[in-house]
């Protein structure tokens, strides 16, 4: 009985598009008779059959007979080789190869192994391209995809050294659609599904640097499947001070398009979250660009209708940092320098948090060039309930709760600009919490002699003082404002009787402002200074007023009068009751705590 033995098996089985590499199977084999010596040199009739199991099992290939020349024993063969069948396998499970000698099968079975090319193969030598293509269904033409439930494993691992090359680079070339760059899959908790580590200090690199030219596409596509634990759509760093941990470019100037677009759908998680570790250099965690007109650069959007959440939050524990820098180049048009949105009742459009407790921090600081921009501008829409345009928070001794600044020295700009459609909204909403200092709840400043630190429409109230600040010997110091439960405007001047008369008409442009009439008289007081006069009494008009000596006097004496009327419009206004401050708490103490309550919960 001849017997088979097997010197040695080289398995190679790759993808179609590596063809550069062997699709054959390469063996050789050593052939005896009972005795275990050599066969005679001669041609054999030989067949090689591929089976899914070691013994039965289905057969997945089959040479027919070869002719196959033995020389001292041995023969080589390759697998596959025209004009075999194709090897039209996938190479992903256990596969067994049956060889069939002069008509005998040979047993048992020999079990397929990976060595030489598939062994190089499968870490992918340098040098190696992978391709791959679909044309129609939801497949992927490449996808990593790790399923370990724990560890730090990756779905795909992309690194690159180069100050200009890409860790990994993923195109959808797809016009229209949902074309996806890289799709990274994992299920682990503290995995990553894609990684990219640009390890370059220097340089403009990218860890993931994905482009899509459809309005409709993502350059990156993140998606966070777990409902817990703190996991991310997509995850950047880099340690260049110029260096970008997340880049995302949406090309297309029209359509709905994402530089990056983050979903979680956990509570605790992210959507995206981006961290600058640099301590120095102009880095960014977000940095986020649009030349569209009607783009975004940044657009974020909770969509849980309950719970605090977050379109956007932002922090900086850096004292000169920013929690949040947007800025939008266009001089024109309606832009943005960040976009938020919240559709939560108790959420946040944009919630900043300058954790420094000294130093020029900001929790949120617009600049806008434009000479009809507007710097930061908060619109609370609802129009019921107690909303806030933008409500600023410091709790530093020196700090700002909201800081505007408009640079523009020309044109109606604004430092900040806020609306309120509630009709108990509040437009501004400024509380300083310190109790020592000197704080602002807000604070308005114009460089301009003819401009107004703070200008107002439509009424000013407030439970505190209101006064002006002079320079004294002793330093600045307060002039306080009169009261008064009516809406009165009052001019001042001085006369001279003639042979005991004088007649006093009022300033046309101060009559324009207030009202004089049988119903509402003007109120004139009037004070001599000549002691030759018998005493004045005052005949009221209604441009004007005379003053006349008593005991038919006819001395010329000087004297200066005060003439008070009501303004215009507010005739019968007296004592009006204030609803906006039943929540003050300086006015009502019993309601100081459950503001400070809602403040501490915002």
């Amino acid at each position: 009985m001849r017997r088979l033995i097997v010197l040695l098996f080289l398995s190679v089985a790759l993808s179609a598009s590596l063809a550069q590499i062997p699709r054959m199977i390469s063996y050789q084999g050593k052939v005896t008779d009972g005795s275990g010596n050599p066969v005679a040199d001669n041609t054999y009739v030989m067949r090689f059959r591929i089976y899914n199991a070691s013994s039965g099992g289905t057969m997945l290939w089959d040479s027919s007979n070869q002719n196959v020349a033995v020389n001292g024993g041995v023969f080589n063969v390759l697998l596959g080789e025209s004009p075999q069948p194709a090897l039209g396998l996938a190479f992903d499970a256990d596969y067994w190869l049956l060889v069939t000698f002069a008509g005998v099968d040979q047993t048992p079975r020999h079990r397929l192994a990976s060595v030489g090319y598939a062994y190089m193969a499968s870490g992918l030598v340098p040098g190696t391209v992978v391709s791959g293509s679909v044309t129609t269904g939801s497949s992927a033409a490449i996808a990593g995809v790790n399923t370990a439930a724990t560890g730090s494993t990756y779905g795909t691992y992309g690194q690159v050294s180069s100050t200009a090359g890409t860790g990994l680079y993923g195109w959808a070339t797809a016009t229209t659609g949902y074309p996806r760059g890289v799709v990274g899959v994992s299920s682990s908790p503290t995995g990553t599904g894609v990684l990219g580590y640009s390890n370059a200090t220097s340089g403009a690199n990218c860890g993931v640097y994905g482009y899509s030219p459809s309005p409709d596409g993502r350059g990156v596509y993140g998606y966070a499947l777990n409902s817990g634990g703190q996991n991310f759509g997509v995850y950047g760093e880099s340690a260049s001070a110029i260096g970008r941990g997340v880049y995302g470019y949406g090309t297309a100037t029209t359509g709905v398009n994402y530089g990056v677009y983050g979903r979680t759908d956990s509570q605790n998680g992210y959507g995206v979250f981006a961290s600058a570790t640099a301590n120095t250099g102009s880095n960014y965690g977000v940095y986020a660009l649009t030349t569209s007109m009607a783009g975004t650069a940044l657009y974020g959007w909770a969509q849980a209708a309950t719970g605090t959440i977050y379109g956007g939050r932002f922090r900086a524990d850096a004292s000169a940092g920013r929690g949040v820098f947007g800025e939008a180049t266009a001089t024109t048009g309606t832009t943005y320098g960040g976009y938020f949105q919240s559709a939560s009742a108790s959420g946040h459009g944009v919630y900043a948090y300058a954790s420094a407790e000294t130093g020029d921090t900001y929790a949120v600081r617009g600049e806008c060039e434009s000479t009809e921009g507007v710097a930061v501008h908060g619109s609370a829409l609802a129009n019921s309930g107690n909303t806030v345009g933008v409500e600023g928070v410091s709790y530093s001794t020196s700090g700002k709760g909201v800081f505007g600044r408009a640079g523009a020295t020309t044109g109606v700009v604004f430092g900040g600009r806020f609306e309120a459609n509630s009709t108990s909204g509040r437009g501004v909403n400024g509380v300083a919490m310190a109790t020592t200092g000197t704080n602002y709840g807000v604070y308005g400043y114009t460089a301009s002699t003819s401009g107004y630190g703070v200008y107002f429409s439509g009424g000013l109230a407030g439970s505190g003082t209101k006064s002006c600040v002079v320079k004294t010997s002793r330093g600045p110091s307060l002039m306080y404002c009169q009261e008064s439960p009516e809406n009165w405007f009052e001019d001042f001047g001085e006369g001279r009787l003639v042979n005991g008369r004088a007649h006093i008409e009022l300033d046309p442009l101060f009559l324009e402002t207030v009202t004089i009439d049988e119903a509402n008289p003007m109120k004139v007081f009037v004070q001599l200074h000549d002691e030759t006069c018998k005493g004045v009494a005052v005949k009221k008009g209604l441009t004007g007023f005379d003053v006349i000596e008593l005991w038919e006097g006819t001395s010329h004496g000087a004297f200066d009068y005060r003439v008070v009327a009501k303004r215009k419009g507010y005739e019968e206004r007296r004592l009006d009751y204030c609803a906006a401050a039943e929540t003050d708490s300086h006015l009502f103490p019993e309601l100081r705590e459950k503001e400070n309550e809602r403040l501490s919960a915002d």
